[in-house]
């Protein structure tokens, strides 16, 4: 009877370890989806900022830094922008060197995602910021003489970062769970 009895517990005590090992594995496969989706949030964010940029660039001039204001007032996404032309020195930024490689970035820390994109040059953007020097333009409507000239396509001329709070989901994410 004493080996039946240490069996069984042997049995139920290899179930619950199992069981225990199975929702530890559940729970970070859904954590990494959760974290990718949350991440997925702020990219979807910032390829719209891009996306309205670069279409309007077509017909009228709105400075990036209106369109953030916009996207700021509306999410709870905080944006930033680090570009070359308010800032020549950040060519000299180690950070600006390894975004210029990236096609993104993301950090997350138990407070924040925060993620970051690299400003390219396209095509749209040379009408104002190509080539052509001390030449008067006009960039969607505006003539000006643009010092900040001398680009190509492709160049990277800085980068947005997006800051998003992780905390407050993550804490309703394990709650769930």
């Amino acid at each position: 009877m004493g080996s039946i009895l240490s069996k069984m517990l042997k049995i139920i005590a290899l179930s619950l370890f199992t069981a225990t090992m199975i929702l530890v594995i559940l729970y970070f496969i859904l954590l990494n989806f959760f974290i990718y989706e949350e991440v997925n949030k702020v990219r979807l964010c910032t390829k719209a900022i891009f996306s309205v940029k670069y279409s309007e660039m077509k017909d009228t001039y709105t400075p990036f830094s209106s369109i953030i204001k916009i996207y700021k007032k509306n999410t709870n996404i905080d944006f930033k922008l680090f570009s070359l032309f308010k800032n020549p020195q950040l060519k000299n930024n180690g950070f600006f060197k390894k975004i210029k490689n990236k096609k993104e970035i993301y950090k997350i820390n138990s407070n924040y995602i925060t993620y970051y994109k690299p400003i390219v040059m396209k095509n749209e953007c040379l009408k104002c910021h190509g080539y052509e020097k001390h030449k008067i333009f006009s960039c969607g409507g505006i003539k000006s003489s643009n010092k900040i000239r001398g680009f190509k396509k492709g160049d990277v001329v800085g980068y947005i970062e997006a800051k998003a709070p992780f905390k407050r989901s993550f804490m309703k994410f394990n709650l769930t769970f």
